[in-house]
């Protein structure tokens, strides 16, 4: 700030001009004073505003990171809970295949049921048919073998008469061929005496041959 001071009429300055300077200096001074305590005020208010902007920063960091990190595992999660998501809807896909498949086994199981149970029932049929068949074979050699025994036991009987009959006509044919044999024993003995009539015989025939061939 520029004064110009007017002089005074016995030496020095003029003291209205000094008074107002002064004046108007303490006044700017003030002014400034004050602006400038505003502005450190305004300052030390910035540097509070800032200390807690930047606490608020620090903790927005941290919340940040905490929130990256939260990110992260709800990012993982998330992964976890797609591949969970792929693997449930190939569960899902798997149970409806197996549930197809298990219909299929059913209509298997109640068909091949239905033949165990036709089978069965074929089975007690065949046995049932079977055992009377078996009866009445039993029931058909049980007659048959009466009838065999019976026939047998009149062919034995048959055979004991015949044979006895055959017995009797040996014993008559022996008793037949022991008298043959006795006559031809007889005839036997007799046989060395014809034979020696027979040898005089044709000795004398000889000899009267050879007699009247000489004569």
């Amino acid at each position: 700030m520029e004064m110009t001071f007017r002089s005074a009429a016995f030496g020095g300055f003029n003291r209205q001009d000094v008074t107002d300077y002064i004046t108007n200096t303490a006044k700017e001074t003030g002014e400034q004073i004050a602006a400038l305590e505003k502005e450190r005020d305004q300052l030390q208010a910035d540097l509070a505003a800032k200390e807690s902007l930047e606490q608020e920063v620090a903790g927005l960091r941290e919340q940040c990171a905490q929130l990256k990190a939260d990110v992260e595992t709800k990012t993982s999660e998330i992964e976890t809970l797609k591949r969970q998501a792929e693997e449930r809807d190939d569960l899902a896909r798997r149970v409806s295949e197996l549930e197809g498949q298990a219909d299929e086994y059913c209509e298997l199981k109640q068909h091949i049921a239905g033949i165990e149970l036709d089978a069965h029932r074929r089975a007690d049929q065949l046995l049932e048919e079977s055992r009377r068949k078996a009866d009445d074979i039993v029931s058909k050699a049980n007659e048959d073998a009466t009838r065999i025994r019976k026939q047998a036991e009149q062919m034995l009987q048959e055979l004991c008469q015949q044979y006895e009959e055959q017995v009797r006509a040996l014993e008559v044919a022996a008793g037949h061929v022991t008298g043959e044999l006795r006559k031809m024993d007889v005839a036997v003995g007799q046989l060395p005496l014809a034979f020696n009539r027979l040898s005089a015989g044709l000795r004398d025939l000889k000899e009267q041959t050879l007699g009247e061939t000489r004569e």
